[in-house]
C-alpha cells in the first residue's frame, strides 16, 4: 500500500518525485524494510508507503535533518539516528552538501546481530540511491544552511503589557506559574507546562475545561523525552503543528528558559488543540518575551546543584557519620546498620516492565523491613489504592497470601500478556481477533485469572490491574504499529467494575490510546452485562469517551437473553458476547438455545456483532452455524498463547 500525503506549502516541486520508484528500490536493497517515508528538509512528511505519519519517528526526523544541517563539512558523512534498534533516518543532501529533506527505513522483527540492523550497513547499501535521489531533489529556499546566529524576538505590545504582570521579586514556583497563566492566556492555549531538562520536575497549568489533570500529564508526559533531545541538538522554540493523521490531540510550542551563561535550564511548553489554529511566528515571538522576563537569578536556581547529593553527608555531624537516621537514634549494631544497604543505587536492578503501583501509600514503620524495589513512574488513575507490602526475602512463598503476591506482581510486572483468537463463523474472511487475557507469574508457576483475580478484587487492585494490562499491551503493539495496522489486528480488553467506578479511568484510557501510533478502531473495550447494569453513570461516560476517540465497546458475559438488548440499546454497543454457561448448554437445554437464537436475530437486526463464548467442540460450533452467530471463542478454534507469539 502506498500513500502520497498532502503536499506542504512551498514543497510544490518536490511532489513530482516519484518516491513509489525510489522506495521499490531501496526496498529490494534492503528486503527487510517495510515502511519507508521521504521528508521535506523542515521534517514534513511527502511520501510514506502505509500512510501513517507517526510523531514520534517524525521528531527523530526532525533531529536528524537538524544534526545535518549544522555539519560544517558539505560534504560530511551521512547522519543516521538508531531508533528501536532496527529504524534509520538518513539525510539527503544535493551537489552543494546542503540538506535537503531525509529518507526513512524501518525494519521489523530483526533477529539480534541482523545485518539491517546497523545503520552504518543500510547506509552503505543504500548510497547510490540517496546520492541520484540528492541530485534529483529540487532546490528549495529551506535548503539554505541553517544561520548560526539565534532569531532575535520581536514580541508584540499585547505581549509587552502581559509580562508586566510577571515580578522579579514572586518565588520562583510563583513566578513559573504566573508565567504559563499570563502565556496560555495571551496565546490562546488549552494548557502549558514547565519541564526541567535534568530532573524530574513538572509544573503544570490546564485553561480548558475539556482538559483533565491526568490528560494533560499524560501530553507533556508523551512529548517530553522528543523536546529535550531537540534542545540539545537545535535549543532554540520548538513548534509542532501537524502530528500525522491526527494521533496527537494537540499542537506544541516549545521555548527555552535560560540562565545568565545562555544554558536552557527549564523548557517552557504550550499546548493547542489539534483544531485549533497553527501556532504561528508571532506566538513564538511573545511565548519568547515572555521568557526573557524571568529573571536569570530566578532561572539559576533551577539550574542542578554544582555538588552531588554525596556532599550532604560530609556535613553531618561526627556523631552518626555513616547512618541517615533522625539524630536521636544512635547506630549500635548490625540491625540498625543493615537497612542503609537499601539506600544504596548503585545495585542494578533486574530490567523489569513498568508496575502501575507508582507510589506506596502512607504505612505505620515495622521493624527491620526488607528494601522495596522502586516502581518506574508512570501515568496512574489517581484514586486507584496503591498499597505495598515489604516482604522479606527469606520467606516461603507458600506462606505469603494471594493478595500480597498480586501486589508483588504488579511492583515487579511479573504479569504476562496471552492473546486468544476470536474466530469468524464460516468461510468469511474476516481481519484477525484477538481477546487479550492476563497470567502471573509466581513462584516458577503460571497463575491464570481464576487463582489471583478474587483475591486482587477483595483488595481492590483491579484498577491498578487493568492500567497495567493497558499500559503493556499498548507498549507491546506501538513496537509492532506497522504489523498491526497492515494487518488490522484487533484486541479486545477487559475492564472490571472497579476500574469503572475510578475517578479519571476513561481519561487514563483516552490518554494511553491517544499517545500510541495504533488506530483506535482496532481496540475493544469488553464490560460485563452484569458490571454495565450496576455502574450505569460510569458506564456512560465511558463509552461517550471511547466512542469520541475511535474505540469501541463490547457487552460480555451476556447471559439475559432478551434482556441483553437494554443495555445494548442504552450504549454504544458494537459487540454482545453470549456467555459460555449458554452456550455450553446447547443441544441439552432447549432454553438455552431459544435465548441464544434470539440475541442472534435481534442483534444482527440492529447491526450488533454476536460472539460465542466456550466453543469447545464441533457440535456446538455447527449449531452456532444455523443460529447466525458472527464470531466464536474457544478451545475449539485456538488456545490462549502468548502476545509475543502473534508476531513470530
Amino acid at each position: 500500500m502506498s500513500s502520497v500525503l498532502k503536499t506542504p506549502a512551498g514543497s510544490a516541486g518536490i511532489s513530482e518525485l516519484p518516491f513509489a520508484s525510489y522506495a521499490q528500490i531501496i526496498r529490494m536493497l534492503v528486503p527487510p524494510a517495510e515502511r519507508i517515508s521521504f521528508y521535506d528538509v523542515r521534517g514534513n512528511a511527502l511520501w510514506i508507503n502505509d500512510g501513517v505519519d507517526e510523531p514520534e519517528f517524525r521528531m527523530h526526523v526532525e533531529l536528524v535533518i537538524a544534526r545535518a544541517r549544522q555539519s560544517t563539512a558539505p560534504h560530511g558523512p551521512t547522519l543516521a539516528f538508531d531508533h528501536d534498534d532496527s529504524a534509520h533516518v538518513f539525510p539527503v543532501r544535493n551537489n552543494a552538501g546542503a540538506v535537503v529533506g531525509a529518507v526513512g527505513i524501518a525494519c521489523r522483527n530483526l533477529a539480534n546481530g541482523a545485518r539491517y540492523r546497523s545503520a552504518e550497513a543500510v547506509e552503505r547499501i543504500i548510497a547510490p540511491v540517496m546520492n541520484i535521489l540528492g541530485h534529483a531533489w529540487p532546490v528549495t529556499a529551506e535548503s539554505a544552511p541553517m544561520a548560526s546566529a539565534p532569531r532575535e524576538a520581536a514580541g508584540t505590545r499585547q505581549a509587552a503589557v502581559a509580562a508586566s504582570q510577571l515580578q522579579a521579586s514572586m518565588p520562583v514556583p510563583a513566578l513559573l506559574r504566573k508565567t504559563l497563566s499570563v502565556a496560555t492566556d495571551l496565546i490562546d492555549c488549552a494548557f502549558g507546562g514547565v519541564i526541567l531538562p535534568d530532573r524530574p520536575f513538572t509544573l503544570s497549568l490546564g485553561v480548558s475545561p475539556d482538559e483533565s489533570d491526568l490528560a494533560i500529564t499524560a501530553a507533556i508526559d508523551n512529548v517530553r523525552e522528543h523536546v529535550l533531545k531537540w534542545m540539545k541538538v537545535r535549543n532554540e522554540p520548538l513548534v509542532a503543528n501537524s502530528a500525522g493523521r491526527g494521533q496527537l490531540p494537540h499542537k506544541l510550542l516549545v521555548v527555552p528558559l535560560r540562565d545568565a551563561s545562555k544554558r536552557p535550564v527549564a523548557l517552557l511548553m504550550l499546548f493547542r488543540s489539534a483544531k485549533a489554529r497553527d501556532f504561528a511566528g508571532v506566538d513564538v515571538d511573545e511565548l519568547t518575551q515572555l521568557a526573557a522576563r524571568i529573571p536569570t537569578e530566578a532561572l539559576a536556581a533551577l539550574a542542578p546543584p554544582e555538588p552531588p547529593v554525596i556532599a550532604s553527608v560530609v556535613k553531618l555531624p561526627p556523631a552518626a557519620p555513616a547512618v541517615a537516621a533522625p539524630p536521636v537514634v544512635k547506630p549500635q549494631a548490625a540491625p540498625v546498620a543493615k537497612p542503609q544497604v537499601a539506600q544504596k543505587p548503585a545495585v542494578p536492578l533486574p530490567p523489569a516492565r513498568p508496575s502501575v503501583a507508582a507510589q506506596p501509600a502512607a504505612m505505620a514503620p515495622k521493624p527491620a523491613p526488607a528494601p522495596v524495589k522502586p516502581a518506574a513512574p508512570r501515568v496512574t488513575v489517581a484514586d486507584a489504592p496503591r498499597i505495598v507490602v515489604p516482604t522479606t526475602a527469606s520467606a516461603a512463598t507458600n506462606t505469603i497470601s494471594m493478595d500480597e503476591r498480586v501486589r508483588s506482581a504488579l511492583r515487579e510486572g511479573s504479569f504476562d500478556l496471552y492473546a486468544q483468537r476470536i474466530a469468524p463463523m464460516g468461510n468469511t474472511p474476516e481481519s484477525p481477533r484477538f481477546e487479550v487475557l492476563v497470567r502471573m507469574r509466581d513462584a516458577g508457576k503460571l497463575h491464570g485469572p481464576t487463582s489471583f483475580f478474587a483475591a486482587a478484587e477483595s483488595s481492590r487492585l483491579l484498577p491498578d490491574l487493568d492500567c497495567w494490562v493497558i499500559g503493556e499491551l499498548l507498549r507491546t503493539l506501538r513496537k509492532r504499529a506497522v504489523t498491526v495496522r497492515a494487518s488490522s489486528l484487533e484486541f479486545s480488553i477487559n475492564l472490571a467494575g472497579q476500574s469503572l467506578a475510578t475517578d479519571q479511568f476513561a481519561e487514563f484510557i483516552v490518554a494511553e490510546v491517544c499517545r500510541t501510533a495504533i488506530p483506535a478502531g482496532l481496540l475493544v473495550f469488553e464490560i460485563s452485562e452484569r458490571t454495565a447494569l450496576e455502574h450505569e453513570d460510569e458506564m456512560g461516560l465511558l463509552s461517550a469517551r471511547l466512542r469520541d476517540v475511535g474505540c469501541r465497546i463490547a457487552l460480555d458475559n451476556c447471559r439475559s437473553g432478551l434482556g441483553t438488548l437494554d443495555p445494548a440499546n442504552r450504549w454504544p454497543v458494537s459487540r454482545v458476547k453470549i456467555d459460555g454457561s449458554l452456550i455450553r448448554n446447547i443441544g441439552v437445554s432447549s432454553r438455552s438455545e431459544s435465548q441464544v437464537r434470539a440475541v442472534a436475530q435481534l442483534a444482527a437486526d440492529r447491526g450488533i456483532e454476536t460472539v460465542a463464548e466456550c466453543v469447545e467442540n464441533e457440535r456446538i460450533h455447527e449449531k452456532l452455524l444455523n443460529m447466525g452467530i458472527d464470531f466464536a471463542q474457544g478451545f475449539h478454534f485456538a488456545k490462549p498463547q502468548p502476545l509475543s507469539t502473534l508476531f513470530g
